[in-house]
């Protein structure tokens, strides 16, 4: 179970690197230069903004049904944006895409992160830890490059919206019907959210 689910979350890591490479590329060639840099400031600031609502969020709800609805939400975003592509105004689509997909993202991933700790116990952590690491490396460098070739064929940006939102899909799938966590971590009585927040 945790080596299926490092293994998507691998796969997914490598959907979310090629979004990244290939919206820099397409901000950085197709808008002036205060206009890219806005695309990519839009897509980045909601994930760290929404951070720290998202942990209050993790550890009030149960992790697989945050996480489950955020990558369903986030494939939704990435679908519809691709259907929209070359029919309405790029720079539009591009900053209501980044900012929606970078809200979702912050406040669902401080759950991923809490999901070891609920598969595994405390003494194999550390193994779960270092093949996480390994596998979002390996994942992000070979990203990359897959983004570029991507948005640099025909299909173009679409095309890797595309791919990510399958890469979330396929999360989805192994989250709701693989992953089952064994350790519970939620506090039944949990602090405000305002004490949580600071």
């Amino acid at each position: 179970m945790v080596q299926a689910w490092i293994a998507v979350s691998a796969v997914s890591w490598l959907g979310s690197s090629a979004w990244t490479v290939a919206l820099a590329w397409v901000a950085a060639r197709t808008f002036p230069p205060a206009q890219a840099g806005l695309v990519v400031a839009v897509a980045t600031i909601p994930q760290a903004v929404f951070t720290l609502p998202g942990g209050v969020v993790a550890d009030r709800y149960d992790t697989r049904r945050v996480m489950a609805v955020g990558q369903v939400t986030s494939t939704a975003i990435l679908l519809t944006a691709a259907a929209l592509w070359g029919h309405v105004d790029s720079l539009g689509l591009l900053l209501s895409t980044g900012a929606g997909f970078g809200t979702v993202t912050g406040l669902t991933q401080p759950a991923g992160v809490t999901l070891a700790r609920q598969q595994v116990a405390t003494d194999d952590l550390g193994t779960v830890a270092g093949w996480n690491q390994v596998a979002s490396r390996l994942a992000r460098l070979a990203g990359a490059p897959l983004g570029a070739w991507l948005v640099t064929t025909r299909a173009g940006m679409p095309a890797v919206m595309v791919v990510d939102a399958a890469t979330f899909l396929a999360a989805t799938i192994v989250l709701l019907w693989v992953v089952h966590p064994r350790y519970e971590l939620h506090d039944p009585h949990p602090e405000p959210w305002r004490a949580a927040l600071g």
